[in-house]
């Protein structure tokens, strides 16, 4: 008896699980032709790919790849493991998020782990074992991950949302995703301020490169919309990681650029630039910070605060891990959490 039908499954269900085949599969003709077997065959392969869940079939669409839908109420009792990655601790935003997100899990009754893990190294000798005891049907990864970390996790056939983005440029377009839009934050941080007649605006920025590149592409579209000069004195990166580095930077900023503005983009360092701001005396400074707490912050004249909702944000990474519990294998996402100003 012929077991071709079982090796064209074997290559499917590679082809499936590594990305390569993701959402409606071809027609039988085409898969046929593909891998060089009659029709015949191609249906058997098929059939065995539904019966361990890897495909499912919809009337008069097709075949797809993944779990077959199911209702929400019908995906309970999964085991989600939330990594925070390379960070001693979480951001405000990520505890937002963390939170929120756990009381979806327990409406579900799905088991959700916390753990952490400094580097791609320690995720190596410590996550294999938690993954194979827990049996884990879905890992999110948070902090500052990197492209190897992702990948391991992904290599133990077990699907990755990230919660923010990698710590380098490399794209992240294999991986379902929930960030903040920091081009949108300083976009709209910075033509608010324009709307107020600040046109000398500073901007203090946090030290990751990612998060910079797409802050000062917004900072500088919204000049460039009402024909203003970007002027690179005008920006600063905060390295240090508190309040305190934030406000020395935002007093140097004061002292030696003379902004009419100034965007604070980001928790840490807007809890060093408002005191500055509400301290001085000789020059009135308009400020948008930033803010990720789940209640909007009262705006303190003249500060202006430009929320992250994080409640957003949980909300859509509890829609990505829905769909990807039902459906492994479909096509990765990408959400970006609002904006919204007091």
């Amino acid at each position: 008896m012929s077991l071709k039908y079982k090796d064209t499954a074997v290559l499917l269900r590679e082809a499936i699980r590594s990305g390569q085949i993701q959402g409606k599969l071809k027609g039988e003709r085409e898969l046929a032709e593909i891998y060089q077997v009659s029709r015949v065959t191609i249906r058997k392969a098929l059939a065995e790919l539904e019966a361990g869940h890897l495909v499912y079939r919809v009337e008069r669409k097709g075949v797809f790849a993944g779990r077959a839908p199911d209702k929400e109420t019908d995906v309970q009792d999964r085991r989600i493991a939330f990594i925070l990655f390379g960070k001693e601790y979480m951001s405000r935003f990520d505890n937002v998020v963390f939170t929120e997100f756990s009381r979806h899990c327990e409406k579900r009754h799905h088991r959700l782990i916390f753990s952490r893990a400094d580097g791609s190294r320690e995720l190596k000798d410590n996550f294999a074992v938690m993954a194979r005891t827990e049996q884990l049907d879905l890992v999110i990864l948070c902090g500052s991950p990197t492209p190897a970390a992702a990948t391991f996790v992904k290599g133990l056939n077990i699907p990755v949302i990230l919660l923010g983005g990698f710590n380098s440029t490399e794209p992240e377009a294999n991986y379902d995703q929930v960030s903040i839009s920091y081009y949108q934050w300083a976009y709209r941080a910075a033509r608010y301020l324009l709307s107020k007649g600040r046109t000398r605006i500073a901007m203090l920025c946090p030290g990751d490169p990612a998060i910079n590149n797409e802050l000062n592409e917004g900072y500088r579209a919204a000049l460039e919309e009402n024909d203003i000069v970007y002027r690179s004195n005008l920006i600063s990166v905060c390295d240090g990681n508190s309040a305190m580095h934030a406000m020395n930077q935002a007093l140097s900023m004061i002292e030696f650029n003379r902004p009419e503005a100034l965007i604070a983009a980001g928790d840490t360092i807007s809890a060093g630039v408002i005191p500055v701001v509400l301290q001085s005396a000789e020059t009135e400074i308009a400020v948008v910070a930033f803010n990720s707490e789940v209640e909007l912050t009262t705006d303190i004249y003249p500060v202006a605060f430009l929320r992250v909702d994080a409640i957003d944000a949980a909300g859509k990474l509890w829609k990505l891990a829905t769909r990807r519990l039902h459906h492994p294998a479909a096509i990765p996402t990408a959400f970006r959490a609002l904006n919204v100003f007091k």
